[in-house]
């Protein structure tokens, strides 16, 4: 039940409790109770809109590969930190491999995109290489994944 009750808000999150009940088949009482169980227990942390970003002047996006120069390890806290204060970047993960992190940048155009890289990713401690990707169409983007059920 706490699957399809996510499932229903990962497409409307502004849905009441009425018709997500309706949706999910259960009473409203049940599904207020799970709804609250689902927020207490950090599951849902919230609710937020779902922008189109070529609409609200962001409209390139680009993968950005960084990893560690040879003389510095990786000094993921710092990095966290720096890269939470670039306001181009929407996603950023420590991944395993080559690359020691991903970030996903979404900017308003070339020009802002080389100011970020030049000016604030690269000029990070320890940032050794960047390799950009731009993203020519984004095919599958779901604010999160529910689990299957069996």
């Amino acid at each position: 039940m706490d699957h399809r009750i996510l499932s229903v808000l990962r497409e409307d999150g502004r849905i009441s409790v009425a018709r997500l009940a309706e949706a999910v088949h259960t009473s409203r009482a049940s599904a207020y109770v799970r709804l609250n169980r689902l927020r207490e227990l950090g599951a849902l942390r919230g609710f937020s809109a779902v922008v189109n970003p070529a609409r609200v002047g962001t409209g390139v996006t680009a993968l950005v590969l960084i990893s560690a120069n040879r003389r510095g390890r990786l000094r993921w806290m710092r990095w966290r930190e720096q890269l939470e204060e670039i306001p181009a970047v929407e996603y950023a993960a420590m991944v395993t491999g080559e690359t020691d992190v991903v970030v996903l940048l979404r900017v308003r155009d070339q020009e802002e995109l080389r100011r970020v890289l030049l000016e604030q990713i690269q000029a990070i401690e320890h940032v050794g290489t960047t390799h950009t990707l731009m993203v020519l169409e984004e095919i599958v983007h779901r604010p999160y994944v529910v689990p299957a059920t069996d």
